[in-house]
């Protein structure tokens, strides 16, 4: 069973008028791609409301650094009051959108640690003293 210690959340920016969320998805996915990321979408939900959309999308991003641990990022895009516009002959959104990250250490992935409660402790007590 892997361990997940996360070590900042909720880091986020937001933004109020015309972008591309396709493009914003894209350039995400290719950004981790080129850096050695896997990508895992989570959730990838745009619901019509009235006369807007809201949308909600969640990526993992993962890297192995080890053969004990993983980095990684959640992005989750949020987006609010989303109406479809057409901006030079492309669609595009205009509304509210907030992003925001997550980012965290996967460690003992392949569950080689843990499967005696000794040997966890000894590679907890490795990474917490004699690994600094």
């Amino acid at each position: 069973m892997s361990y997940i210690d996360f070590l900042e959340r909720g880091i986020s920016t937001s933004y109020h008028g015309t972008f591309l969320l396709d493009k914003l998805y894209k350039d995400i996915t290719k950004w981790a791609k080129k850096g050695g990321y896997k990508v895992k979408e989570i959730t990838y939900n745009i619901k019509q409301q009235d006369s807007h959309k809201k949308g909600n999308i969640v990526l993992e991003l993962k890297k192995k650094v080890s053969e004990y641990a993983k980095i990684g990022l959640y992005v989750t895009i949020e987006c609010s009051n989303m109406k479809d516009i057409k901006v030079k002959n492309k669609k595009a959104q205009e509304g509210k959108a907030t992003a925001s990250l997550s980012s965290f250490i996967e460690k003992d992935y392949e569950d080689t640690w843990s499967k005696r409660a000794t040997m966890r402790f000894m590679r907890e007590f490795y990474d917490k003293f004699l690994a600094r």
